[in-house]
């Protein structure tokens, strides 16, 4: 018996997900399927809020900067969906369907986090500079409506 690779696994899910996916709606169709998680989140915000009055200008401006930057046409990324703002960090997910996604999203992401914190830098001393942490993570999510029939059918 040979041993599946995680790269192996992977290509399986998404093919087999991939017509769900071609057609996927939050509301209507299957959301399970490998998902790709998005975090960012301002690091050194608490200290730039204590000095700075104009803070709420400078994380909204934040916000519409990384939202943009991943649903713009030509990124790799651009059928992310915002899940949630936490305090100073936004998060986003996307349903892969093809491998390759995986692949080109890592240097976007590498660009996009420059370009917004060299905006950021503009806005800010060097005593209270903001900083982009960033966290990328997939996941093979159930969608938990199965979970109920499969229960049921049991």
């Amino acid at each position: 018996m040979v041993k599946k690779t995680f790269q192996d696994k992977l290509t399986g899910k998404i093919n087999k997900d991939k017509e769900l996916s071609r057609v996927y709606t939050d509301k209507e169709d299957d959301r399970g399927g490998i998902y790709l998680f998005l975090s960012f989140d301002l690091a050194n915000a608490t200290e730039y809020k204590i000095r700075n009055y104009s803070w709420h200008k400078t994380f909204q401006d934040f916000y519409e900067d990384i939202t943009k930057q991943i649903i713009n046409e030509d990124s790799p990324l651009k059928n992310s969906k915002v899940w949630k703002f936490i305090g100073d960090e936004v998060l986003f997910y996307l349903k892969v369907t093809e491998k390759v996604e995986l692949f080109e999203c890592l240097p976007y992401l590498n660009q996009v986090v420059k370009t917004v914190e060299n905006r950021l830098e503009k806005k800010s001393h060097y005593y209270d500079r903001l900083f982009i942490k960033t966290t990328v993570w997939i996941a093979d999510v159930i969608d938990e409506r199965n979970l109920n029939q499969n229960i049921v059918n049991t």
